[in-house]
């Protein structure tokens, strides 16, 4: 599959824009026990603004972004229900979240869902009322309903029910289309939740707040303001630099960030981000890193190898699949890759030794080696994709103040008669908000229906 195939097929993960562009959950991985509060006020892309969080316990923070996303999108997979309320499953939850389920990941649940429960905002002036086209004064939680069953030691498993009400403010928002849609390849080839808040953060940022168009590929923040943004509990430079630093560097990895700059000295440096100009430029690294990992090698030393030798990945690639083809052993196919890359020339020649088969009793040790492997770090199983009935339900969320009633059954017939591909439709769509070209897939998709129609 060529890279613009792949580009072509990325999916996106909807996510609502006024919690991610205020950064209300905090970047940090961890946080103290007392970081309980927070408060910021300025101004922000020309709008004054002022934001306070109150938590009884700590403010919400590292893995909370990514459960949020998934209630967010499992919300809008229900249809998107008037009242915000609906079911899912703690096991559900963490697999949407990319986290395997287990004993420690269900109390990690439990806490992360109370944090976001617990915690209160008020947002002055600051939070965008789509429909209304204004800025509105609200007081606002993450979580309006929060119930669950435990088991007799009370806590979550398997067998447990979590049932969900999101507040007015988000349900309001989401079905106004207030959207900010993360893509989803970027998503998962990430592994630390700041890298995932820092993402889904400055994402935010390179949209206009009423327009909703990407205008930005380059952010230019005062160091200590990012700071507070982004709801660091130390706000002195070199602590800034130093808790964002590994995020950083995973987002350059991946291709969503061109560089990251800092200008100044002390109180008064300035942060500068550049992102790739054009959707494919900004994918290629992503892409590469997901072939490299297909082939046998980590995620970190996948991530090494594309900043220390960039210009080397796609042709190490052809290589290694050319001595594969050839059935050249590999043992370990991440180091023999990670070997062509940093020395090609010791493999420029078709004429390479094949290293030989093992033993037999070296071959029996390897497997029950490997079986052991396999016994103390099992595989998590696959997130199972969205029913038919879940896209349907999407689609006629996302489509809903577009198309007119007789619109909206001709697309219903046309999907229940096949002539339209429910699952692509849902992408194309999702895909079009991400480039803020909804408008022409609207207009495509009327005169598609009359035609089928």
């Amino acid at each position: 599959m060529t890279r613009d195939e792949n580009a072509s097929k990325d999916k996106h993960s909807p996510d609502e824009l006024n919690i991610s562009r205020l950064g209300l959950i905090s970047a940090q991985r961890q946080v103290a026990d007392d970081f309980k509060n927070w408060d910021m006020d300025f101004e922000l892309d020309g709008q004054p603004m002022k934001v306070t969080c109150e938590s009884p316990t700590t403010v919400p923070h590292g893995v909370d972004t990514e459960i949020y996303l998934s209630l967010i999108k499992r919300f809008i997979d229900e249809g998107a229900p008037d009242d915000g309320r609906f079911t899912v499953t703690p096991r559900e939850l963490l697999m949407a979240s990319g986290i395997e389920p287990n004993s420690r990941a269900y109390q990690m649940l439990k806490v992360s869902l109370n944090r976001l429960y617990k915690a209160s905002y008020t947002i002055e002036r600051a939070w965008r009322d789509h429909l209304g086209k204004r800025w509105v004064t609200v007081h606002f939680r993450h979580l309006d309903a929060l119930t669950y069953t435990k088991n007799e030691d009370h806590h979550l498993d398997s067998a447990s029910v979590i049932q969900v009400g999101l507040p007015k403010q988000i349900v309001h928002s989401i079905h106004s289309g207030y959207l900010n849609p993360l893509n989803s390849r970027i998503l998962d080839q990430l592994s630390q939740p700041t890298s995932k808040a820092l993402y889904r953060q400055l994402e935010a940022k390179r949209r206009d707040p009423e327009t909703l168009e990407i205008i930005h590929y380059r952010l230019d923040f005062s160091l200590v303001e990012w700071g507070v943004l982004c709801h660091l509990s130390d706000l002195t430079p070199t602590k800034i630099r130093r808790s964002l630093q590994s995020a950083h560097d995973e987002l350059k990895s991946v291709g969503y960030l061109k560089d990251i700059a800092f200008q100044g000295r002390g109180q008064q440096q300035r942060i500068i981000y550049e992102f790739p100009q054009g959707q494919q430029d900004a994918l290629e690294a992503t892409t590469l890193l997901s072939e490299l990992v297909a082939r046998g090698m980590t995620q970190g030393f996948a991530r090494t190898a594309i900043q220390q030798y960039p210009g080397r990945i796609q042709q190490a690639i052809e290589r290694f699949d050319q001595l594969k083809q050839m059935g050249y052993q590999m043992s370990r196919p991440g180091a023999l890759l990670m070997n062509i890359i940093k020395n090609p020339e010791n493999y420029a020649s078709d004429d390479l030794p094949m290293p030989t088969k093992p033993s037999r009793g070296r071959k029996t040790t390897e497997k029950a080696s490997k079986a052991r492997a396999e016994t103390r770090q099992p595989e998590a199983e696959p997130t199972l994709p969205p029913s038919p009935e879940q896209q349907l339900k999407t689609l006629t969320l996302l489509l809903k103040n577009d198309l007119s009633v007789p619109e909206k059954d001709l697309l219903n017939r046309a999907i229940e008669n096949q002539l339209l591909n429910l699952e692509d439709l849902l992408q194309r769509l999702m895909t079009a908000m991400y480039e803020n070209k909804k408008p022409d897939f609207v207009n495509d998709l009327r005169i598609t229906l009359m035609t089928t129609g």
